[in-house]
């Protein structure tokens, strides 16, 4: 779950086409991609994905076919801004309101 709030930005570093899905790697701009691991909900210019691979400035997600068809990730290029959003972990202040992250169509 999201509450919203950006909170930093990333650069689009590589986008590699595959069957089915395209792979982007983005480079991190502020501290988010630190203790995150394989598997964590992000949230890339509001669309839900899940990180797939990471290093000490980087994390690297799958964004199916249909995903990019229906939000703007679709035209995501190399060098690009995107906006970040770690999701939120109970406990913590909330700062927003709860989202979900997954979308159905862009307007």
């Amino acid at each position: 779950m999201y509450t919203g709030i950006v909170q930093g930005t990333a650069r689009v570093l590589s986008l590699h086409k595959e069957t089915g899905h395209q792979r982007v790697v983005l480079v991190q701009g502020s501290p988010l991609f630190d203790n995150i691991d394989i598997g964590a909900s992000v949230s890339v210019n509001g669309t839900c994905l899940t990180v797939t691979a990471y290093s000490s400035d980087s994390a690297t997600f799958d964004i199916s076919n249909r995903t990019a068809e229906i939000t703007t990730l679709e035209h995501l290029r190399v060098n690009d801004r995107v906006n970040i959003e770690r999701s939120h972990r109970a406990g913590e202040e909330n700062g927003g309101h709860a989202l979900y992250g997954h979308i159905e169509s862009t307007a």
